[in-house]
């Protein structure tokens, strides 16, 4: 029961402002001021608040005319208040009448839902279809189309308003309603399809029923305010998110901070270690150098004690101290240019070619006195002269007393004549006897043999000690070592070393330049006419083929130049099958220079071919 009461207070409540809300727009001020007093009187101070609030603003009611229309004498008389208690009971009476009523049409309204709800479904299609047709309708018309409202309209309207007044019990308001409705007469109501009992509760509940826009806009501003709930939240977790993914960051840059001032400190140990490296290393080369220097001495100083104990007293002293002398002499010139340079890798190099120039003179001078001790018969008068004037010389009898005219062998073995001897300057010069020309004649095949042997060992050193010498040559200088390199891989007799030289010929420089690089290939081509095709083809290509996919784009561009160059120098069908191979694959190298350089020497290939069926692969 209290539910039911609360829901009929709020219908009441509704047609209440309804009314309210029609008497002010209509401009019905007296009835709405009797409607204002009977509610106070009434005790629903919630419905009167509109009627309060605009009776009290001053720009419609000011104060000064409030105040000279309410002014009345002081005081109270007996009679007023008899009057005022006569009133209190009529509307008392009036109350009890009015919920007497209430109870009756909540009494009726039960019957009637009840009645509803046992109706058929053919009258409840019926009326629904009907009411969507009228809702539909009253949809199809704007607000704006409708205009203001006729003049029988408006008479439906106040007569539904004064009934609602006389059935709520504020008979004051609806008398005082009559009387301002001037030029309608209310106490007639036309019979039509607008004349119903209870007319303005039932115009209610059929725009409670017609009208679905506000229960839309209802939903809408709900379903907006669970959106923005929802998206309130969802940036509520982001922020959250966001937060944690700052502090991680923050966290991280931190790491990372610290592992970078590791990395500079470690970078700044790891530099102090390498200027202490590279200190020591200046130390340790120049400690090298003068070991090499003092070994160079050394052997120079065992060389002369031992040729000076192996020749003669007397005759030999002169010789063997002449040569001690002119190596000495050399040796020392070669140290004092090279202290000139201020080269660390020259003064090495120098230092060997002058140890080198020792051991030969040495070894010269061992050859001579075989030569000399090995002839059979009667010694021949011998004869040491060289260059400049100054002339050693040893002479002795032939044991068998023959004359003998001097011939001429020089050192390494070729015969000279003695007028010969005098004019080559720094040669020296063996004279014997006549007799002994056919015995050194047979003996000339052990003599070029000694003479192969000794050059061949002489080349096996050298190759042995360019790998060891290369590195220490300044990168300016190392050209220089060409022909001792192109020398070394022509006449070892293993291919294994020559590999090896072969290898140090093409990485002989780690990024030569232009000019370098035509060094370099001028070398290849010298070395490639002295070998030959085979040797060619299986020491130079194979090395060509490894520098392919070298880091460095010079050494890439080495090959590239070196193909079309070489490609003469091999058999034709290598032309079209291993350089073209190298070649194309060249062309397709990343950088510009590469492309452009192997192109030309494709352009170099092709007329080379020994047939036209590769000129289509190309």
């Amino acid at each position: 029961m209290e539910a039911v009461g609360g829901a009929a207070e709020e219908r009441w409540a509704s047609l209440c402002n309804c009314v309210v809300n029609f008497l002010l727009e209509e401009k019905y001020h007296l009835t709405a001021l009797e409607l204002l007093q009977e509610l106070q009187e009434d005790g629903r101070h919630a419905q009167a608040l509109r009627l309060r609030s605009f009776f009290s603003d001053p720009a419609f009611f000011p104060p000064d005319l409030v105040a000279r229309a309410s002014s009345s004498p002081p005081g109270a008389d007996p009679q007023s208040l008899l009057e005022e208690k006569i009133a209190a009971e009529e509307k008392l009476a009036l109350t009890e009448y009015d919920l007497r009523l209430a109870k009756e049409d909540l009494t009726c309204l039960k019957l009637e839902l009840q009645k509803q709800q046992e109706s058929s479904p053919d009258n409840t299609i019926d009326a629904s279809a009907h009411e969507g047709f009228n809702q539909q309708d009253q949809r199809d018309v704007k607000i704006s189309a409708l205009g203001p409202l006729k003049d029988n309209e408006r008479k439906d309207l106040n007569c539904a308003v004064k009934e609602y007044l006389l059935l709520a019990g504020y008979r004051l308001a609806a008398m005082t309603f009559i009387e301002e409705v001037l030029d309608q007469d209310l106490d007639v109501w036309t019979n039509s399809s607008a004349c119903v009992p209870d007319a303005l509760r039932r115009y209610y509940y059929q725009y409670l029923s017609s009208t679905t826009e506000a229960a839309e806009e209802k939903i809408s501003i709900l379903r907006e305010n669970e959106a923005l709930k929802k998206d309130s939240e969802r940036l509520y977790a982001e922020k959250d998110s966001l937060m944690k993914t700052c502090e991680l960051a923050n966290n991280q840059v931190a790491a990372l901070r610290k592992s970078l001032d590791a990395a500079h400190m470690d970078i700044k140990e790891k530099e102090k270690m390498v200027r202490d490296l590279k200190q020591s290393l200046d130390v340790h080369r120049k400690e090298l150098n003068d070991c090499r220097a003092e070994i160079t001495a050394l052997k120079m100083h065992i060389e002369g004690t031992q040729s000076s104990k192996q020749m003669p007293v007397g005759d030999t002293d002169g010789f063997s101290t002449q040569l001690n002398a002119n190596s000495m002499g050399e040796a020392a010139a070669l140290i004092n240019e090279h202290e000139n340079l201020k080269g660390t890798e020259s003064i090495t190099i120098k230092l060997v070619s002058a140890a080198a120039l020792t051991e030969d003179t040495r070894k010269d001078h061992k050859n001579t006195e075989s030569t000399i001790e090995g002839s059979p018969g009667s010694q021949a008068p011998l004869s040491c002269s060289t260059a400049g004037g100054g002339g050693y010389g040893t002479s002795g009898e032939d044991d068998s007393g023959t004359d003998t005219s001097p011939e001429g062998i020089s050192v390494n073995g070729t015969q000279h004549g003695a007028g010969n001897s005098q004019g080559n300057s720094g040669s020296i010069s063996v004279y014997v006897s006549e007799d002994k020309v056919n015995t050194e004649i047979v003996e000339s095949p052990s003599i070029h043999k000694s003479s192969y042997k000794m050059a061949l060992e002489t080349i096996k050193i050298v190759s042995d000690a360019l790998p060891k010498i290369v590195p220490y040559v300044l990168i300016n200088h190392r050209e220089e070592l060409l022909p001792l390199i192109i020398c070394a891989i022509e006449r070892h007799p293993d291919s294994d070393v020559r590999d090896s030289l072969t290898h140090t010929l093409f990485n002989l420089i780690k990024r030569p330049d232009g000019q370098q690089r035509r060094i370099i290939m001028d070398a290849c081509v010298e070395l490639a006419t002295s070998v030959g095709e085979m040797r060619t083809e299986t020491e130079l290509l194979p090395q060509c083929w490894e520098q392919i996919n070298h880091q460095y784009e010079e050494r890439r561009l080495l090959v590239a130049q070196s193909c079309g160059e070489l490609a003469i120098y091999v058999r034709p069908e290598i032309r079209d099958s291993l350089i073209l191979s190298i070649v194309q694959q060249l062309v397709e190298d990343s950088a510009t220079v590469v492309r452009e350089a192997a192109t030309h020497n494709l352009a170099l290939l092709l007329p080379l071919f020994p047939n036209m069926d590769k000129y289509y692969k190309v």
